[in-house]
């Protein structure tokens, strides 16, 4: 999603959300949840539209930290919405991915 590869990532995200709702698990609904509007922010091209939509993000994450102060993965989506936020809506500039060895036996 960093990279750009929007189609790619709404198609990774909607199995996300389907897995998540038949396992029935809240950590991956949360999740699922989080970058799916991470995506919707990447993808509009107006500033305002972006900033809307972060401060509907903001708003998601203010309520699930007042739901669940202790949880890790609240702490966890409030730092990445925090360095989003911080980067004023912008994909992160530095993302390198190492090469991948295969090594054989």
């Amino acid at each position: 999603m960093d990279l750009g590869y929007f189609e790619e990532s709404k198609l990774i995200l909607e199995k996300l959300a389907f897995v998540a709702d038949h396992v029935d698990s809240i950590e991956l609904k949360m999740w699922a949840q989080y970058l799916t509007n991470v995506l919707n922010v990447y993808m509009d091209d107006q500033l305002n539209e972006k900033q809307n939509r972060l401060n509907k993000l903001n708003q998601i994450v203010t309520n699930w930290h007042n739901l669940l102060p202790s949880s890790h993965l609240v702490e966890g989506l409030h730092g990445a919405f925090q360095r989003l936020s911080d980067r004023n809506v912008d994909r992160p500039n530095n993302i390198h991915i190492p090469p991948v060895y295969i090594l054989k036996p």
